[in-house]
């Protein structure tokens, strides 16, 4: 049997904690755009127990406004796992869209959010919709390396097809590799976590907006020649041989993608019995790649 149970532990939420930091690659800073002043903060107010001091009320008060600046939707994250090495990165997924918050010029807040597919590696930075172009993304995606100490990916993956002039033009430019695709799990996963945890909770959110991830739904095109398959069956295998086809990624005997099983939350037994399609063709090369 197979469970399955989203697993947020991966990811990370702009907090800053002073007395457990993240790691010595993170820092979060203010947005610069926005100011609180438009969407005051409700303050936490301190609770005076008479079985407390004067200095130990005023230190617990402090903390509790401490602990509420801390947890602040408006800022940045920049994280980097400090047990990864920074040169095993080489593919990165982003996203690079408006938000569906306001800033204080009442215009649409745009978000660049960047991580690879294990989440070692998370990035964001808010932008003033007059800013939006080619230039300002190649020049984020180079402040990521230099934040980060991390090289430039020879891949980006991205989903956002109207996207896809801005995030190309930029990649094209860093000698970079940009990939138009749906599989940007970890993204995805992602930006549905922070629409929750912090989208929803900053003081420029707009209620009613449409949803964050709308993917597009083109039409149908036709298949092209090289990957035709002559003959096809309906097939199932053990869960233990899928894994040791799944391994042979990991050497580069075979080519290909596979989904991570451990930030899904999934669990499946070795004997479960995993449904796929098998094709037959002389193109197989073409058509594993697709």
């Amino acid at each position: 049997m197979a469970a399955l149970r989203f697993n947020p532990s991966r990811i990370r939420h702009p907090l800053l904690q002073t007395h457990k930091p993240i790691s010595n690659f993170t820092s979060l800073t203010e947005f610069p755009f926005q100011s609180l002043a438009k969407f005051p903060k409700t303050k936490l107010k301190s609770v005076h127990s008479p079985s407390c001091s004067i200095s130990e009320a005023s230190s617990i008060s402090s903390t509790l406004e401490a602990e509420e600046d801390d947890d602040d939707p408006t800022a940045e994250l920049v994280y980097l796992d400090p047990e990864i090495d920074p040169q095993s990165i080489s593919e990165w997924e982003i996203d690079f869209c408006s938000r569906p918050i306001l800033d204080i010029r009442g215009k649409k807040l745009w978000e660049l959010v960047v991580c690879d597919d294990s989440l070692s590696l998370q990035y964001t930075k808010y932008f003033p919709n007059n800013v939006i172009n080619s230039i300002t993304l190649k020049d984020a995606l180079v402040s990521i390396c230099d934040d980060l100490g991390v090289p430039l990916p020879d891949k980006i993956r991205f989903f956002r097809s109207q996207m896809q002039t801005i995030i190309t033009r930029a990649c094209n430019e860093l000698g970079i590799k940009p990939v138009p695709s749906k599989r940007c799990l970890s993204l995805v996963l992602w930006l549905e976590d922070r629409y929750e945890t912090v989208y929803t909770r900053h003081p420029g959110f707009q209620k009613g907006a449409k949803p964050l991830l709308a993917l597009d739904n083109p039409f149908p095109m036709e298949l092209p020649e090289n990957l035709y398959g002559e003959k096809w069956a309906f097939v199932q295998l053990p869960f233990s041989a899928v894994r040791e086809e799944v391994s042979n990624l990991e050497t580069r005997l075979v080519f290909g993608a596979s989904l991570d099983l451990d930030l899904l939350g999934i669990e499946i037994e070795d004997k479960a019995l995993i449904p796929g399609l098998a094709v037959a063709t002389s193109r197989a090369k073409p058509l594993a790649g697709m």
